[in-house]
């Protein structure tokens, strides 16, 4: 089973209805949100060299279940000797030896659940890697709608000056205006068209770049739209908090994180206990071959080391040929070998109750981050609404310098000043609604983390 597995679970169904509320998400053509963020994600070429290398450590995690099975070690060696003064020798020896790990305190085992709890730990740093690369992709995407509706805004301003500059022509051509006023339109015509160059020229820029993330040459066509008559997903504040405490990302980081320091202070706590091997060897020997000569031992060493104390002893008994019984013994005994190494042994309990504080100081930020986005949200909205109020006041304002125009009663530059304003708020309405879905992805990340 992947470590990985356990993080892949923590998914939030209201984060994803965040991420992907727009009605065309699943269209088969075109780039939604979601699937700006996939290619995003595939096309960091240092993220997934990153789970490769984690893959690789994964696997190396695997094989080292091999530390709890037999050691077995074979050898043999063949010394031949002439003299020329004593008798000759030749000395034949093939041995085969086993040793098995039968008690060390449980070290080993949570040595293994070390590396386990760092592996998941960097499986977590990994999603949020991954987290972040999609939050750039998704604010790419924003910020290119965002582009797009303002030149459409501006677009339709232009088309709106050039009717308008089309009436007041012929109107001059009747003598009921003056050349000054078709003057005067020309040149905010003149202004409006180099304004829209420019940020043609911008949202071009922004969208090479946009492409250049996702691994495309050019960008495809965008499903998703800016939506000024679009309410904010209603979510209480109270509501956000628990979700987000259950499935951020963050939290689960940090929760692994003490899984790990838990495991490394019950290491140092064991690191006394001493440990019993088992072993055992059988050797052949002779001069010549066949080798007829043989013998075999079985025996047990417990070896103990502390800052204070390091010993080990060991005993075997076994056979040389038919008749012969042997048994042997041997300690050894070393005082003080380390004792600058009794401090560091209270390291991981400290490193723990760090890692817990840390813990509970991060759980009331997720916290009240989530109730601050969702407050966030409800403010979003509300700029939004007034938003399109005034742009609707925008409009009618128009009008109404439009027939006063008509009348005599307002000038050429009054009247540009105000379809500019109308402009204007058009703008702010749009940048509104772009913040809601800003506001609201920030919402998301309180759930899903970075």
């Amino acid at each position: 089973m992947k470590i990985s597995n356990g993080l892949n679970k923590k998914r939030s169904a209201f984060a994803l209805v965040l991420l992907l509320g727009a009605p065309c998400l699943f269209a088969e053509a075109g780039l939604s949100f979601a699937e700006a963020g996939r290619r995003a994600v595939e096309n960091a070429g240092e993220l997934q060299y990153q789970r490769a290398a984690l893959a690789i450590q994964e696997g190396a995690w695997a094989w080292g279940r091999r530390a709890f099975f037999p050691k077995l070690t074979l050898s043999a060696f063949e010394d031949d000797r002439l003299a020329l003064y004593a008798p000759d020798s030749f000395q034949k020896n093939f041995s085969l030896g086993l040793e098995q790990l039968v008690f060390d305190g449980g070290r080993l085992r949570a040595a293994r659940n070390i590396e386990k709890a760092k592996l998941a730990s960097a499986y977590a740093q990994l999603e949020s890697g991954r987290a972040e690369i999609v939050e750039q992709a998704l604010g790419a995407y924003r910020n290119i709608l965002l582009m797009r509706e303002t030149h459409e805004i501006r677009l339709r301003a232009l088309f709106a000056l050039e009717k308008q500059r089309r009436v007041l022509a012929a109107r001059l051509e009747l003598g009921m205006a003056l050349k000054a006023e078709v003057d005067e339109f020309d040149l905010s015509i003149m202004e409006t068209r180099l304004v829209l160059q420019q940020a043609a020229l911008e949202l071009e820029e922004a969208e090479a770049r946009f492409a250049e993330m996702l691994g495309e040459e050019t960008l495809p066509p965008l499903l998703e739209k800016i939506d000024v008559n679009r309410p904010a997903c209603a979510v209480d504040a109270l509501a956000a908090r628990k979700l987000a405490l259950e499935s951020n990302l963050q939290l689960e980081e940090a929760r692994l994180g003490i899984k790990e320091k838990e495991v490394e202070a019950k290491y140092a706590a064991r690191s006394w206990l001493p440990s019993l091997k088992a072993n055992g060897q059988f050797t052949l020997r002779g001069e010549r071959y066949p080798l007829t000569a043989h013998s075999w031992s079985v025996g047990l060493t417990l070896e103990f080391d502390t800052p204070f104390l390091s010993a080990s002893a060991g005993g075997a008994a076994g056979v040389e040929g038919r008749d012969t019984k042997t048994a042997r013994l041997q300690s050894s005994l070393r005082p003080l070998p380390n004792p600058a190494a009794y401090p560091l042994s209270h390291e991981p309990k400290l490193a723990l109750a760090l890692e817990r504080e840390r813990y509970a100081l991060l759980v009331e930020r997720v916290g009240r981050g989530a109730e601050l986005a969702a407050e966030q949200c409800r403010l979003s909205d509300k700029r939004r609404a007034l938003a399109i109020e005034a742009a609707g006041l925008a409009d009618e304002r128009l009008r109404l310098a439009e027939l006063r125009f008509e009348l005599g009663q307002l000038t050429v530059v009054e009247l540009l000043e105000i379809q500019n304003e109308r402009t204007q708020k058009h703008i702010a309405a749009a940048a509104a609604a772009a913040a809601l879905l800003a506001a609201e992805r920030a919402l998301e990340k309180t759930h899903a983390g970075p």
